[in-house]
């Protein structure tokens, strides 16, 4: 195992390289197959990932644009949280960032000011 380790805590080895270290690893001891498998799934969970991220920032500008149609002037505070709780329920992942965008454009919030500074992060959940 300190094979393994050695290979993949190589900060300074390119991720190709690393990955061919890791398989040629593999084979020596006899896991070539389940390191092929892994590697095989990560690589579809990272597309799966890039496209529900893209989608989500696709639909970011109508998200936000629903958000700012919540604060209609006719409506009560307690319409304008229920309608915000129903968006939040129906579109978690557009809510959270518009949230978070929403909180990153602010000048000062949460009592830290942000001038010159870098981001703070925010979770909105």
């Amino acid at each position: 195992m300190q094979e393994f380790y050695r290979i993949t805590l190589a900060r300074n080895t390119p991720y190709k390289e690393m990955r061919k270290r890791v398989l040629e690893w593999g084979g020596k001891y006899g896991v070539k197959k389940e390191v092929e498998e892994f590697y095989n799934e990560n690589n579809k969970r990272g597309e799966e990932r890039k496209k529900k991220v893209i989608a989500i920032l696709d639909n970011a500008p109508k998200a936000y644009r629903e958000y700012l149609a919540l604060f209609d002037d006719t409506k009560t505070l307690e319409q304008i949280d229920e309608d915000e709780k129903k968006m939040h329920a129906e579109k978690p992942e557009e809510y959270n960032v518009v949230m978070y965008t929403n909180a990153l454009a602010r000048d000062y919030y949460y009592g830290i000011y942000r001038r010159n500074k870098p981001a703070v992060y925010y979770n909105p959940i």
